[in-house]
């Protein structure tokens, strides 16, 4: 009779660990189908990863050391793609597209860094107004203000 219990007792663990097995492998299926399919955003969740990443670029300085927000260097100097882009896809998750736009004193558009705009997709814009020389804003020498499109690529 004794015997009888010991393998009672180990068939009874060993279903015990089948079980806990087959849950945690349910637990990480699910999960799984859920990362598969990209998220879903919003046009507000949009606009404000964009400000976010504009506002992020304006206070850094790791692109380009010199004593200038990376934002303002990305306009100065025309959008150097290596780090301009570099700064912003860092910033947004890899399933966002994005173009970068320098806004004139009369809001004409010239296209900094990105991709071109898509077609026939919903796009949202953020802009950010950034500072001039020495602290003036809008210098008559430099831009003012940017305008950041963004969208939902797949």
């Amino acid at each position: 009779m004794r015997n009888r219990k010991g393998w009672v007792r180990l068939i009874e663990i060993l279903l015990a660990a089948v079980l806990v097995f087959v849950f945690f492998a349910f637990i990480q299926n699910a999960q799984l189908s859920q990362y598969s399919e990209p998220p879903k955003w919003d046009a507000a969740t949009l606009k404000t990863m964009g400000e976010d990443t504009l506002r992020t670029m304006d206070l850094r300085d790791d692109l380009n050391p010199n004593n200038q927000s990376d934002l303002r260097d990305c306009i100065v100097f025309g959008g150097v793609p290596s780090w301009c882009s570099n700064g912003i896809k860092g910033s947004l998750p890899n399933n966002i597209g994005y173009a970068l736009f320098q806004l004139d004193t009369f809001f004409a558009e010239a296209q900094i860094a990105g991709s071109g705009l898509p077609q026939a997709r919903e796009t949202v814009s953020a802009h950010y107004i950034i500072a001039g020389a020495q602290g003036e804003p809008c210098a008559t020498d430099g831009p003012c203000a940017v305008k950041l499109v963004l969208w939902y690529t797949s």
